[in-house]
């Protein structure tokens, strides 16, 4: 057996368990082969969680690439059987160490092919044709995140669980999003998983924190920037500050 197919096993047999995954005995060498493994990974679930139906984009914003350790965002798989309409009640004990995030979902009228890049924000707005409210669901799956690796974060689809969506309205009745000031958007749990908050941060990002939680103390859950981009048929999902 090949260490691709070695590494996507090992990862699938602990997401049918939802086991803790410890270090993996041939972890990919690098992000090209973590998606590799990835995609192996996805035809290794393809029963388990219904066919892919788009992609979360992580660490989309400086502080969260600084956090994690990585120089630019990166991305994992949907899955039909984890996207969920709002309302819905799901099962804690279906994960291992889940949280929530708030996002925005956005809904492609076409496919966005590789030989189209390089990619701008004028030409990726123009195949937007809606948005909607959406939690990310993210799940840390490992005995200990910090010690797994970028790239086999990559081939575990980067905490990626799912996503809850509510009502989807059309982008010509929106603002531009692409476009002038960053939106503002309420970030659930601080706006990544509980096991995240409760590490330290560096001193210069707990003062930031600390002067955004006096100006609105009192004043409900945390901001953040986070965003998730979802295509029908073919999503992606992105998260950010």
């Amino acid at each position: 057996m090949d260490n691709i197919l070695e590494a996507a096993k090992a990862i699938a047999l602990a997401r049918r368990n939802r086991a803790p995954l410890a270090a993996l005995q041939h972890p990919p060498a690098d992000e090209d082969e973590g998606y590799q493994v990835q995609r192996a990974l996805h035809d290794l679930l393809l029963k388990n969680v219904g066919s892919l139906v788009g992609y979360k984009i992580g660490c989309t914003s400086p502080v969260m690439q600084d956090y994690i350790g990585i120089r630019h965002p990166c991305g994992g798989g949907v899955f039909q059987k984890g996207v969920h309409d709002s309302g819905v009640k799901l099962a804690a004990s279906d994960y291992v160490r889940v949280g929530v995030e708030c996002e925005i979902a956005v809904r492609l009228q076409r496919t966005l092919a590789a030989g189209e890049a390089p990619f701008t924000a004028e030409w990726v707005g123009e195949a937007v044709d809606a948005y909607a409210p959406a939690i990310e669901i993210v799940d840390d799956r490992y005995v200990k995140w910090e010690t797994m690796g970028v790239p086999t974060l990559i081939a575990d689809d980067f905490f990626a669980a799912g996503c809850v969506l509510g009502e989807a309205v059309p982008r010509s009745s929106v603002p531009d999003l692409g476009g002038g000031q960053r939106p503002r958007h309420r970030q659930w749990r601080g706006g990544e998983p509980r096991h995240r908050r409760r590490r330290a941060r560096p001193p210069s990002q707990r003062a930031r924190l600390a002067r955004q939680s006096s100006r609105r103390r009192g004043q409900g859950p945390a901001r953040g920037a986070a965003r998730a981009d979802r295509e029908f048929g073919q999503d992606a999902v992105a998260e950010g500050r």
